[in-house]
């Protein structure tokens, strides 16, 4: 009889025993897991630090009470530029650049006048804080006008990162291969104000001429003004990983 009890207890102390480690382990797994929780909670909860995006401003040249230049069929410049920038725009936004636009209609902020209309330009710009200014027009030659065609790339040797930036769209102008390019031109004996009057580095794209059937056949139509964006958002990303 008393070694029946004995053994009996014997069992029942170890089955007690290891009741109370399991017991333990689950409290102590549940515990884990709370501060775990707790823990990816904080983790998650904090804001994710997004990668500074590059600021770009597009500028459509003419608009308003400026038609621009317009071609023998009467198409206007100031309608072209339009359509190139925002294609311009919104390749970049893929991109992850920011844009800024001075005109993103017809409809002008400022004044019949030029003084005023390129001062405000240059105001949009400069209060957006933009990494780079790029203005886009088309070209125009009275005579010779089948001779004469091709790109441009205007800037000003007193803006500080211009002709790097001029260098560098005139390469992926050229690379887009849509028209002859006529190479990179500084302002010295035609100032342009907008190289004066912005902050950052700045350009000005002569796409093509208005006024060459040639250019017009690829500035006039959907495809090849995709084909300029595409070109003028490589030159623009390319000189930006140089900055």
């Amino acid at each position: 009889m008393k070694k029946f009890r004995k053994i009996r207890w014997d069992r029942v102390g170890l089955i007690v025993g290891i009741i109370i480690v399991l017991v333990a382990f689950f409290v102590y797994r549940g515990i884990d897991k709370k501060e775990k929780k707790s823990y990816s909670k904080a983790v998650d909860s904090k804001p994710i630090v997004k990668e500074e995006k590059y600021i770009v401003a597009l500028d459509p040249g003419h608009g308003g009470y400026d038609p621009g230049s317009s071609s023998e069929d009467g198409i206007l410049e100031k309608d072209l530029t339009l359509d190139i920038a925002l294609k311009v725009g919104k390749l970049l936004e893929k991109e992850n650049v920011k844009v800024v636009y001075t005109r993103t209609s017809d409809k002008v902020s400022w004044v019949d006048d030029n003084v005023e209309d390129l001062y405000t330009r240059c105001k949009i710009v400069n209060e957006k804080n933009a990494d780079v200014f790029i203005s886009i027009h088309m070209n125009f030659i009275e005579e010779m006008q089948d001779e004469v065609y091709g790109s441009e790339v205007w800037y000003s040797s007193s803006n500080p990162g211009g002709k790097k930036f001029a260098t560098v769209m005139e390469k992926a102008l050229k690379e887009g291969n849509y028209t002859e390019s006529r190479g990179i031109r500084d302002d010295a004996d035609s100032p342009v104000y907008i190289f004066y009057g912005s902050k950052m580095p700045t350009i000005l794209i002569e796409t093509g001429f208005i006024s060459n059937k040639k250019d017009m056949s690829v500035i006039n139509s959907k495809k090849g003004q995709e084909k300029i964006a595409g070109a003028i958002k490589e030159g623009i990303l390319n000189y930006l990983k140089t900055k």
